[in-house]
């Protein structure tokens, strides 16, 4: 019985930290400086944010992952983002989470991004391995706590070359090698 109880208890918090890290998705959308979300002027954000939270079945804002992949080209849809951006919430036990920025566009660096009482703090130097080459491309994916780190050279598929894995482990980033050589498309 009290295995039962210890059970639902660890359950429950679970769940708790799943949804108050769905709820921190919309701080970050509505509150990120604009350079930091593709150039999405403050004043259209809710409206996009609400736009994309009506489209059931679209994997693009998934509150349950902490993730936004939102892609520029519809131009029936663009809340003014002048790139693509991918934003992925990387937990932590006993604090906000922090907020991984990425728009694969010329000359963009991954952003790591902490609130604090005065706004936002790019933490990435604290939390990124050395030696990960800030000119690649970073591919945060959906449903687990990796970001794929590919080069920009382009091969015969198209895509670049899958460089290396980081790995959140709740309070910074660990290197691996990836699996595959071709990233994957876990969107």
């Amino acid at each position: 019985m009290n295995r039962l109880l210890l059970f639902l208890l660890v359950l429950a918090c679970s769940a708790a930290h799943v949804i108050a890290d769905g709820a921190f998705l919309n701080v970050a959308i509505l509150e990120l400086p604009a350079r930091y979300l593709a150039d999405i002027p403050a004043e259209n954000r809710t409206r996009f944010l609400i736009h994309l939270s009506q489209l059931h079945g679209d994997r693009r804002l998934d509150y349950g992952n902490g993730w936004l992949h939102y892609y520029n080209d519809n131009p029936y849809e663009n809340p003014g983002a002048t790139s693509q951006v991918y934003l992925k919430l990387l937990s932590r036990k006993d604090d906000d989470p922090l907020v991984f920025v990425f728009m694969p566009k010329q000359h963009s660096r991954p952003y790591i991004l902490e609130r604090t009482g005065k706004g936002w703090l790019d933490v990435r130097k604290h939390v990124l391995p050395r030696t990960v080459d800030l000119s690649m491309d970073f591919s945060p994916r959906r449903l687990s706590n990796v970001v794929e780190v590919v080069s920009f050279k382009r091969t015969k598929t198209g895509m670049g070359r899958h460089v290396c894995d980081l790995v959140w482990d709740g309070a910074q980033f660990q290197m691996r090698e990836p699996k595959n050589s071709t990233p994957s498309d876990d969107d």
